[in-house]
């Protein structure tokens, strides 16, 4: 705090938040990274703290420990603050050292994500509701065309969906362009 300007002063506001991610403290990490990009717009090591922000969203996102529900099941907050965060990062420094971990934690983000949705899809699937399994079953299609096996898993579910509400055309529309997809 007495020596504002040099330039020791940015690196150890960064070591701080490098601190606080180490000891798990996310929150904190986020908040101290924050406030060094608002402070240090025009510092070198910005797109660090752009990172360091994802980074601790990603850490953040339930994990799949075996005595706890899947993490598909509970809370999405932090899996969507990751995905903005890293695809922010990503969208601003695409060619920063960092950028092949930002992208291997959106592509893991992206699939709990369409995991969720796809657990949705079933709950009011297998509860024979199928306006609302269509719905997302629809969202599911259309949001994650990346993921290869969720979509397929979708699409042939929705079939069915399709089936049961007597939508043959768009039955048989997505069924040739599952078809077209293998």
């Amino acid at each position: 705090t007495k020596y504002l300007f040099s330039p020791f002063a940015a690196l150890a506001e960064l070591r701080l938040g490098d601190t606080s991610f180490a000891q798990a403290r996310f929150y904190e990490a986020i908040e101290i990274f924050r406030l060094f990009i608002q402070t240090r717009p025009n510092h070198a090591k910005i797109p660090y703290a752009y990172w360091k922000i994802g980074a601790a969203y990603a850490a953040q996102r339930p994990s799949d420990f075996f005595l706890l529900p899947p993490a598909h099941e509970r809370d999405r907050g932090p899996t969507k603050d990751a995905l903005r965060a890293l695809q922010n990062y990503l969208d601003r420094y695409p060619q920063h050292q960092f950028s092949k971990e930002a992208k291997a934690l959106v592509e893991i983000c992206r699939l709990w994500l369409g995991t969720y949705e796809l657990y949705v899809a079933r709950f009011y699937r297998d509860r024979k509701q199928w306006h609302a399994a269509k719905g997302r079953y629809e969202v599911l299609l259309e949001r994650f065309k990346d993921q290869k096996e969720l979509w397929q898993q979708g699409a042939e579910e929705l079939i069915t969906v399709y089936q049961n509400l007597d939508l043959k055309k768009l039955s048989k529309q997505l069924q040739e362009q599952l078809k077209s997809s293998q």
